[in-house]
């Protein structure tokens, strides 16, 4: 498989390889899944110890990138 590299419109996929979309949302998934888990056993996702207050939620990103 030859990519295009990461020059890609994510206003439309459909000019994209097959792979930059689809690792966007796993990526997505990923955040998705990290903020149910987080939130469900009643940690604070604005806390964040790695990732500043500017990202939100921040304790998401740190859970998800670890």
């Amino acid at each position: 498989m030859t990519s295009k590299g990461r020059n890609y419109d994510r206003q439309n996929w459909d000019t994209a390889d097959d792979i930059n979309p689809a690792l966007s949302a796993a990526n997505a998934s990923l955040y998705a899944l990290c903020a149910v888990v987080v939130t469900s056993l009643g940690y604070v996702p604005s806390l964040g110890f790695v990732h500043d207050s500017g990202m939100f939620p921040p304790f998401i990103y740190d859970v998800s990138d670890r």
